[in-house]
């Protein structure tokens, strides 16, 4: 990390800030399929180069495969390979020769699936669905059905993986959590103002709800409250989004650090995510353990649970995404005193080592 450019793009930072600290003979890089992937992404903020970048993601991705195979030939003993769906390719056949077990990690609704939903405002699929067409999406799909199991971080990505014809004993589903690193970097809350406040973060995008978020907001005139975004907002998020930033109760963060981002949760009461489809949202998680009321889908991979945890609507309904902020702007109290135990139930059972132990329970599992 020390001899990247000091120009990172915003996931690079937010994996910095994570601080993890495992020793160096833990980790194997391969910096120039890094490379060459780093290059795809920078590619794709070009609609003309988009298929370029595709095809570059989609090389980096398998050049990757194969480099871990190698590895595999010369190192593998009997046990569980884990690999991240996309990254295994001819490393996932070496491990086989070996005897190992080859479970497949999985974050986001199965690829099929995804590629459906995205054009589908989120809906789940009836029937037999195609390949996908991205070819990035192909070698996913690839490493999925060369699995012996599967790791997925949500039971919706699970649900996705069931509707496309895998048995439940052949998925198991861990949720990721929130790393120590955020949790210390949360604040005390102060005392809260009378009027709420709301806040988005994530990708500001289409996939993410932005278009049914600006609309459910802008038929709340009457109502006190204020709006964050902490997101660079994507240009295609839909032809409201520059009338609703002009409206003064808006606020356009762009990216934050997670120091900030902790900070922002933490001041803030209700968390808005309407996502069309995800795998499992980290920031749920993290708006969870700030201590805010969640109003989300189901489709976004979390642990809300409707009227527990705070609001889950319907994917695309801008009335019922209204109906759940009016509640929430209008009941305050009840909505901090559900912020308090949301952090409290983050607190006790999804922090990183409630993951690491889960996982290593499969490990056993898996190797018996």
């Amino acid at each position: 990390m020390s001899r990247l450019p000091a120009k990172k793009t915003g996931r690079l930072q937010r994996l910095q800030q994570r601080e993890e600290s495992l020793p160096e003979r833990a980790i194997l890089a391969f910096w120039k399929e890094e490379s060459l992937y780093h290059v795809s992404r920078a590619l794709r903020k070009s609609s003309r180069l988009h298929t370029l970048a595709q095809k570059l993601q989609a090389q980096s991705y398998s050049r990757y495969g194969h480099r871990a195979g190698r590895f595999i030939a010369k190192n593998a003993k009997k046990g569980v390979y884990h690999y991240r769906a996309g990254y295994g390719g001819a490393s996932v056949t070496e491990a086989k020769k070996a005897g190992m077990v080859a479970l497949c990690d999985h974050s986001i609704a199965h690829p099929k699936v995804l590629e459906y939903m995205m054009g589908h405002m989120g809906r789940f699929p009836e029937g037999a669905l195609p390949e996908p067409t991205n070819p990035v999406e192909r070698l996913i799909l690839a490493d999925i059905e060369a699995a012996d199991h599967v790791l997925v971080n949500s039971d919706f990505v699970k649900a996705t993986m069931l509707s496309q014809g895998w048995s439940d004993d052949q998925v198991t589903v861990v949720y990721l959590g929130v790393d120590e690193q955020f949790l210390e970097r949360i604040p005390k809350r102060e005392a809260a103002p009378e009027s709420a406040r709301l806040l988005f973060a994530g990708s500001y995008s289409k996939r993410k709800g932005a278009p049914e978020l600006v609309e459910a907001m802008s038929r709340i005139p009457e109502l006190p409250w204020t709006f964050e975004i902490a997101s660079h907002i994507d240009e295609a998020s839909g032809e409201g989004v520059r009338e609703f930033l002009r409206d003064p109760r808006v606020t356009a963060l762009g990216f934050l650090s997670r120091g900030d981002l902790a900070k922002k949760m933490a001041a803030n009461d209700i968390f808005v995510f309407p996502s069309l489809v995800e795998g499992s949202a980290r920031v749920i998680f993290e708006a969870l353990a700030a201590g805010c009321y969640v109003i989300t889908t189901g489709n976004s991979g979390s642990i809300v649970v409707d009227r527990v945890h705070g609001a889950v609507v319907p994917v695309g309904d801008v009335s019922a995404l209204e109906t759940a902020i009016r509640w929430a702007i209008t009941n305050l109290d009840q909505v901090r005193e559900i912020g308090k135990a949301n952090r409290e139930l983050v607190l006790s059972c999804y922090r990183q080592w409630h993951y690491a132990d889960q996982v290593q329970e499969l490990y056993r599992h898996l190797s018996a």
